[in-house]
């Protein structure tokens, strides 16, 4: 059993999506989840996962919370920035967790090996990391987009951050609520370009906009690692995130993924012995 991922509140304008304190600790109350996103079951794009990683600096245990997918039977893809240590630039173990309480996580499984992007330099064009674990534990899988998706496609995002953002009076803060629940929110494709893909939402439900409810979403801390979908198919990874500019009535969130199609995307994952994977495609949902 663990209990110490606690994610802190945020408060730059653009950061990365993990959350942790210098203790370690993730604070479920102050996390944030697919903004204007819907909780749902496990069950329901099962291959999304939420993932725990663990470091060692100067002595002291440190834990980060972030989201990733099965993309074999044993391994799951998330970013960069999430299984590294920013202080040490050391790789971390992996966690696969299952949440029991509102600040209680159950280690399903550890991971035996985790290859990040060498070339990850903190920007998002190679935030891409696998962790591979020793038993087949997949719940299911998903498949990982080999072709560039179309603008105007419909966007699915996934992930175990927060549902709402709320931007201070300076216009440039923000505080953030809930945590480690698995949300869904849906959008449309707009940019992409240099291997990155931005993502601009609504910061959580707005009675003036009830038309909105789970639409117009992003992603953000907590969001980590967590994919992308077009048509059941992984075409981002989660990296970066923040308030930005007004939209709908409103300011709004942008979210940048690395674009799993890119040249350099794919680089990486050629190096990446996949296990070949029995367990059911993701699919509508499931």
């Amino acid at each position: 059993m663990i209990s110490a991922y606690r994610i802190i509140p945020l408060s730059v304008l653009i950061l990365q999506l993990a959350g942790c304190d210098a203790n370690g600790k993730v604070d479920n109350e102050s996390s944030l989840k697919v903004t204007n996103g819907k909780a749902i079951p496990a069950e329901e794009y099962s291959s999304v996962v939420l993932i725990g990683i663990a470091f060692e600096f100067e002595g002291k245990e440190e834990k980060k919370l972030c989201s990733g997918t099965f993309v074999s039977v044993n391994q799951i893809l998330t970013s960069a920035h999430c299984v590294l240590n920013e202080k040490s630039g050391k790789i971390g173990k992996v966690s696969y967790l299952e949440q029991d309480s509102d600040e209680n996580f159950k280690v399903i499984a550890e991971s035996v090996l985790v290859e990040s992007n060498p070339k990850h330099d903190g920007t998002e064009l190679h935030d891409l990391a696998i962790a591979t674990f020793a038993e087949n534990i997949a719940p299911s899988v998903s498949g990982i987009a080999q072709e560039v998706p179309k603008l105007g496609s419909p966007l699915t995002l996934v992930g175990f951050g927060s549902n709402q953002a709320t931007l201070a009076e300076d216009g440039e803060s923000w505080s953030e609520s809930g945590a480690g629940v698995k949300r869904i929110g849906t959008n449309t494709l707009v940019h992409i370009k240099d291997g990155i893909i931005q993502v601009t939402g609504v910061l959580g439900p707005n009675p003036s906009l009830p038309d909105f409810e789970g639409k117009v979403a992003a992603a953000a801390s907590g969001d980590s690692g967590s994919p992308l979908f077009v048509d059941n198919q992984i075409v981002g990874i989660a990296s970066h995130a923040g308030p930005t500019k007004r939209a709908f009535g409103g300011p709004v969130f942008q979210t940048e993924y690395t674009d799993l199609t890119s040249p350099e995307s794919k680089a990486f994952l050629s190096t990446v012995s996949l296990t070949p994977s029995p367990a059911p495609q993701q699919g509508n949902g499931t």
